[in-house]
This record gives structure tokens, sequence and C-alpha cells, in this order.
């Protein structure tokens, strides 16, 4: 479908995009806050916050993508064809005057929400990184000390000879 046979949309659809653009520019800028929740939850290393920061992300992410399909919902009522015919129809309509400002809001807080995220994927890594290193650290010692037998009983093993901690 070229650009110059596209349908206009009617006040009603144009009322409607306004509508989930604006609802989709304050959820994107929740989803915003909650990444610098997550930042601040990997800084602190505290699980929990970690926990709760990403549930809140991926609630968020969720809720996202439902504009996605509200808005192929609005151009569907005008374009019965193929789904890709009803984004491209939906990408023109969010490009014409009365949308385009608000289009261009979701696409700048979606790329700033991008980095972020992007951003946090990079600490997380670093800090799965360091915490593979710490254990890695820890295993060796532990090979080269053993202090627990396979049945948890406390055992200090010193140059072939094994006693129990504690013991004489």
């Amino acid at each position: 479908m070229s650009e110059a046979k596209l349908p206009a949309p009617t006040a009603t659809q144009q009322t409607l995009l306004a509508r989930i653009l604006q609802e989709e520019i304050a959820v994107l800028k929740s989803f915003l806050t909650a990444l610098d929740a997550e930042r601040r939850a990997l800084h602190s290393n505290d699980p929990a916050a970690i926990e709760a920061a990403v549930t809140e992300k991926n609630r968020i992410a969720d809720q996202l993508q439902g504009f996605e399909r509200q808005k192929l919902r609005v151009v569907a009522s005008t374009v019965a064809g193929a789904e890709s015919e009803q984004k491209a129809v939906l990408t023109a309509w969010q490009r014409l005057p009365p949308l385009a400002d608000a289009w261009h809001a979701v696409c700048q807080l979606a790329r700033q929400c991008q980095e972020r995220n992007q951003e946090n994927g990079v600490l997380l890594r670093e800090k799965q990184h360091f915490v593979q290193q710490a254990l890695d650290v820890l295993l060796h010692s532990q090979e080269r000390l053993n202090i627990y037998d396979d049945k948890g009983q406390s055992r200090l093993t010193l140059t072939g000879h094994s006693r129990k901690i504690g013991s004489a």
C-alpha cells in the first residue's frame, strides 16, 4: 500500500490514537523511573531491591506491549488487510500533524529507555563477572583447604591429616 493510497484517519481514530500515545508517554516515563530504580538496586547490591525493580520493570514492559496492539485495533477498523499493512498505515498516521508531536515523544522516550536498559545490562554483567570471580577464588580455596566433608561435617585437612576442628 503506497503512502498516496493510505486512508486518512477519522477524527475519532485521531482522538483514540492521541489518547493511546499520551498514555504510552506516561508509561514510558514510568519505565524510565523503573530503570533508574533497577540501576540504584544494582549499585546497592540488595537482592530484594533488585528483584522488586525487575518485577516492576517487567510489569511496565508488558503494559507497553499492549499499546501497539491497541493502536493496531484502531487502524484495523479502516484497514482490513494484513498486519503489515496495518502497521504501515499506523506509522503513516502517527506522522500526521495532529499526532506527530506525541509520536516523536514516544520515539524519544523509547530510545532513552533502550539506552538505560542497555546500561543496566552492562552493569549487571559486570556484577555477575565480579561474583563469578569471587566464587572462583572461594572454590579454588576450598579445594586447597577442605573444611567440610561430603556429609557436611566440619573437618580441617592439612597435609593429608584429617581431624575435627576444635579437637587436638
